[in-house]
Order: structure tokens, then sequence, then C-alpha cells
């Protein structure tokens, strides 16, 4: 395969979103998982969706449990052992060509699932390179001018951007969420927030000039 057929054939990205207890893989939950993959109503488009019975020992905290709205007793009694999830998904996703990630802080959804493999002697299915809405659209946010920053939660003499999953999907055109979060609502905006900001960008597009660096 050429650079250039590797190029064309990586467009097509597995955005999948999870929701958890906490924020820590190691101590907390992993409780859904939701994956798309295509455009909706073209072929080869595909979903996911499985829900998971927290194993015991694990913390389930409040905050955690009212941004994701879901009821922890229903989990516990009708989720799937958490082996037996994670290895449809692991299925799912080797049906597709592309294994590459996408998602709004893929680094966390990446986590808690390569943390739930380990517990369970699986394989992550998922590289280390993702793709980040986050970043494809704050940089797209400051060619137009800027993109909004709050303190830092480690120390607030600093700051950093505070662009949510709503902010971008105000941004391009997709009216923001209301209520609690869905890992496959929320897999399915970040996709088609991450196409709609594809297609601005192709529209834009023009051959790079061949140079050097500046300083280099």
């Amino acid at each position: 395969m050429t650079v250039q057929q590797a190029q064309k054939s990586s467009a097509r990205p597995i955005s999948f979103d999870v929701e958890t207890s906490g924020i820590d893989p190691k101590t907390t939950a992993l409780l859904t998982i939701g994956a798309v993959i295509g455009e909706v109503g073209k072929p080869g488009y595909r979903e996911f969706y499985v829900e998971i019975c927290p194993p015991d020992g694990l913390v389930i905290e409040e905050k955690a449990m009212k941004v994701n709205g879901l009821d922890i007793e229903k989990l516990k009694k009708e989720g799937k052992p958490e082996k037996e999830a994670l290895s449809e998904f692991i299925e799912w996703v080797k049906q597709n060509q592309d294994w590459t990630a996408l998602g709004q802080n893929p680094s966390f959804d990446i986590g808690f699932v390569r943390e739930a493999c380990y517990r369970n002697g699986l394989k992550c299915p998922f590289p280390a390179r993702a793709i980040d809405l986050h970043s494809v659209a704050v940089s797209i946010m400051a060619a137009q001018g800027g993109y909004p920053i709050k303190p830092s939660y480690h120390d607030p003499a600093g700051y950093h951007t505070s662009t949510e999953l709503d902010d971008i999907l105000a941004f391009v055109g997709l009216p923001r969420r209301k209520g609690s979060h869905n890992a496959l609502d929320d897999a399915k905006l970040t996709l088609e927030a991450w196409q709609r900001l594809v297609r601005h960008l192709y529209r834009l597009a023009h051959p790079f000039q061949t140079n050097k660096h500046p300083t280099l």
C-alpha cells in the first residue's frame, strides 16, 4: 500500500464514546460504550452500543452518575459482564478496515477501554494514535480568531481551552445537547461534527508550498 492509498483508506475512523462512574479508569467503572462508523444512510454505516454491569470493588461516584443519567442498579441487574461486553466491542471494531478512534478527548475513552481490557486479559483494539475532535475544532477556531479558555484545574494561574463538545456542536451548526449524556448519541454527534469540520477544511484546502522551517 502506497502512502497515498494509506491516507485515503484512513478516512473512516471509528467514532466512539464511553460513560463511566468516575474519571479514574483504575478505580471507577466503564458503564457503556457507543460507537459508529461511516455516514448515516450510506453503505458501510454501522453502530454499536452496550451497557455493562460494573465489576465489584470499583467506585461509583454520584457526580458522574448525575452526568450520565444511568441507573446503576439497573446496570447491575441487566448490564452485560465486562469481559463479554468488551469482547463484543473488540469483534465489532475488527470488522472495520480502519481501527483509528475518533472522539472528544479520546485519550479518556481509550484509557477506560484499555484498563478494562487489561482487567479481563484482553487486548485493546485501538492504536496509540487517535483523532481528537477537540484539537481539530480548536485549530479551526484559532484560524478564525481564537478559542475560549478558562483557568486550569491544576493551577488557576494558568489557562487552557474550555471548548467542550457542546461548544463544538454549536460551532458546526448542530444544536447543543439537552439532559444527560448517552454514549451512542455522543458518538454520532462527534462523527457528524468531525465530518462537517473536515468538509469545511476541504473547501479551504490548497496545495502547501514546499520550503524549510524558518529557524531550522
